[in-house]
């Protein structure tokens, strides 16, 4: 009798994941175009502290460091926003102003922590690849030249 209620509420759950990643894959794109951004627009810099000793692999992993010290602040900021909704929707009951009560499923709002867990090592998969496919470029041009040309 209700399962093609069932069926479209799972289609409707599989599409929002699908959402979901689909904007995290988006995001991933767009922070390794901003590390790309960044290392191209701090070449002088990069050029000047490998002139100053630094390898580039303690170069590489002081931009890992930044990379990921922005990633997990920004896990934190996003984790702590959704426990507040769900803290706001627990006592203020947020989710019958978003959507009419008279056809929302009252679904009770909890994060599982092997969603958390899973977000969060995708997150950290992601930064670590949008940082090192930057640096292995940077790694290609030639920082000498790289110094005149900006000079």
């Amino acid at each position: 009798m209700f399962n093609d209620l069932f069926a479209a509420i799972e289609f409707e759950k599989i599409s929002y994941m699908l959402f979901g990643f689909f904007i995290i894959i988006i995001s991933s794109i767009m922070v390794m175009g901003y590390n790309i951004s960044s290392i191209l627009r701090h070449a002088k810099s990069i050029a000047l502290l490998q002139t100053l000793g630094l390898s580039k692999k303690n170069i590489s992993m002081l931009y890992l460091l930044f990379s990921s010290s922005i990633t997990i602040c920004g896990f934190c900021l996003a984790l702590f926003l959704v426990y507040l909704f769900i803290y706001f929707d627990k006592y203020f009951l947020i989710m019958d102003y978003i959507f009419d009560p008279e056809i929302y499923f009252n679904f009770n709002l909890f994060i599982n922590s092997n969603i958390i867990l899973y977000t969060f090592i995708f997150n950290v998969i992601s930064m670590i690849i949008s940082t090192i496919l930057p640096m292995y470029k940077i790694s290609k041009l030639d920082m000498i030249e790289s110094l005149k040309v900006r000079l």
